[in-house]
């Protein structure tokens, strides 16, 4: 134990030079440039120019004109469509959809079920500006189910026969059934005869 004693003591002489204190002075590296070689030389120094212009680029004056050209476009397109959209509100609804049943007479004998849906349509539409009921965004079973159909006068005579013609232009349009000629002529005569007699007297306008 003795010797053990003694001899970590000569060991930890002869070693001072492990734990000594003095700093020694770090050589700091300078930082090398991101632009310089591997070799340290420094980077070059370039001079700036302006923009290169493009040989191929449009002219300003040409994207000019084509600008004009299509705004001179775009606001004939807008006053036309207004104009068109006026003409076709001066037209009386009843007016329009008489025309219309008049413009698919044809579809009878050529294609059937088109001609059922596009007379339901026509009468839809009718209904919707003529009476204010909005037959376009409801089923036939919610349509007669309104009350405002109920409580509109004009709409009492013909309320039986316009049911019977929208279940069956349903039933065509939806289940692709074919509709008799004689069915047919019956819907054509009471889509008719329902527009007419609900024309508005000259006083109510």
């Amino acid at each position: 134990m003795k010797k053990t004693l003694i001899i970590l003591p000569l060991f930890l002489a002869k070693n001072t030079s492990l734990y000594a204190t003095e700093k020694e002075p770090l050589n700091l590296l300078p930082l090398q440039d991101s632009q310089q070689g591997q070799t340290g030389a420094p980077a070059k120094l370039h001079d700036i120019y302006g923009p290169i212009p493009l040989e191929n680029a449009i002219p300003l004056s040409l994207l000019l004109g084509f600008a004009a050209v299509l705004i001179t476009l775009g606001l004939t397109s807008f006053f036309l469509f207004r104009k068109n959209k006026k003409k076709k509100k001066d037209i009386p609804c009843w007016d329009l959809a008489l025309k219309q049943l008049n413009g698919i007479d044809s579809l009878q004998k050529t294609d059937a079920l088109l001609y059922m849906e596009k007379t339901s349509d026509i009468l839809r539409n009718y209904l919707e500006n003529r009476f204010d009921l909005h037959s376009t965004r409801q089923t036939t079973r919610e349509f007669f189910q309104e009350k405002q159909l109920n409580n509109t006068k004009e709409m009492r005579p013909f309320r039986k026969d316009l049911h019977w013609c929208f279940e069956l232009a349903d039933m065509a349009k939806f289940a692709r059934a074919q509709p008799t000629e004689r069915e047919l002529e019956q819907i054509a005569k009471t889509a008719q005869n329902f527009v007419q007699k609900t024309v508005p007297s000259p006083s109510e306008g």
